[in-house]
């Protein structure tokens, strides 16, 4: 169980959102700060903190800080390569990872909340092709070993498979479910949440970490092949 520091988020965490999408200025954001902080960033700090020992009893190495940066998303856009300049996303995302770097190569475990959804998940956020290589290279010379990760897939439907795909078929000759792994650039498990009352409760916390307790077997499967 988690501790009872996390207090839940609240409608006003959508209704900034909300509002952040329709005012994406810097003037607006400044005067509305306190508002971020109230119910954006503490409540994000408080359900890392309360998370922070089932997330280091999945594995050790995780970074737990509660700290923008760290495990909580800035809220501030890089536009320096971006077509739009928005200077704000309007959602904010956790991530518990462990800090490495490159840190996109390793996979790792999110959270990401906007004013009408949510959703979680765990993978690599841009796998790179030696760690990519190596998976299809286990699927396609083990694939009675691999069997055992399409059987935990079966068995958790409501977590879909995701990432980047080549455009060209990879294996048309293997069963669809072999293919869908050959087809990826990068490999990611998530899924949406039911409900924006979800993240209102106190409980969410509790619900979250059980969530990615579930994924723990996927995700020490990844890590046999995360190389930076």
């Amino acid at each position: 169980m988690t501790s009872d520091s996390f207090k839940g988020f609240s409608p006003e965490t959508s209704h900034f959102f909300n509002e952040l999408a329709m005012n994406n200025e810097r003037s607006w954001f400044e005067a509305h700060r306190d508002q971020y902080e109230a119910h954006v960033l503490n409540p994000f700090r408080a359900l890392v903190t309360a998370m922070a020992p089932g997330m280091q009893a999945i594995d050790p190495e995780l970074e737990i800080r509660p700290a923008i940066g760290k495990t909580i998303a800035r809220i501030y856009r890089d536009t320096r390569f971006s077509k739009d300049k928005s200077p704000f996303r309007s959602h904010l995302w956790v991530a518990f990872k462990r800090p490495y770097k490159p840190w996109q190569a390793f996979p790792g475990f999110f959270m990401e909340i906007h004013a009408d959804r949510w959703w979680y998940g765990m993978g690599f956020y841009m796998a790179n092709r030696n760690t990519m290589d190596g998976l299809r290279e286990y699927i396609r010379e083990r694939p009675e070993d691999f069997q055992s990760v399409l059987n935990w897939q079966a068995g958790h439907s409501h977590f879909i498979l995701g990432g980047e795909e080549y455009k060209r078929p990879q294996a048309p000759d293997q069963p669809q479910g072999i293919q869908a792994w050959l087809q990826k650039k990068s490999i990611y498990f998530s899924c949406e949440g039911e409900s924006m009352e979800q993240v209102y409760l106190p409980g969410f916390a509790d619900h979250l970490l059980n969530e990615f307790e579930t994924l723990v077997p996927i995700y020490h499967f990844l890590w046999r092949f995360a190389t930076p």
